[in-house]
């Protein structure tokens, strides 16, 4: 059973968490490849493109993107400002 709804992310979702994933402050270069590719896979499997393994923690990179947002709210614990995106629904 997945742990999240992967029809959640979409394709406005992932561009937000690309905004600060890709960030090379609090990560290394290879986790940074690594999220890269994983939203990705992300955005494919959303647009019915690609299959995404999510039976396997390992394999499962809605588990890694969901670590590197909690890692980045630990490296930048004071709140970000943007604006506000009527469509944005998280």
């Amino acid at each position: 059973m997945p742990r999240v709804n992967p029809r959640a992310w979409d394709e406005r979702f992932v561009e937000f968490l690309r905004t600060y994933l890709i960030d090379p402050a609090p990560y290394s270069a290879e986790t940074v490849d690594q999220t890269r590719a994983d939203l990705d896979a992300i955005q494919a499997y959303g647009r019915g493109v690609a299959d995404v393994d999510i039976t396997s923690r390992e394999e499962d990179p809605f588990d890694r993107v969901i670590e590197r947002a909690i890692e980045w709210c630990l490296a930048h614990r004071e709140p970000t400002p943007r604006e506000v995106d009527p469509a944005m629904r998280r």
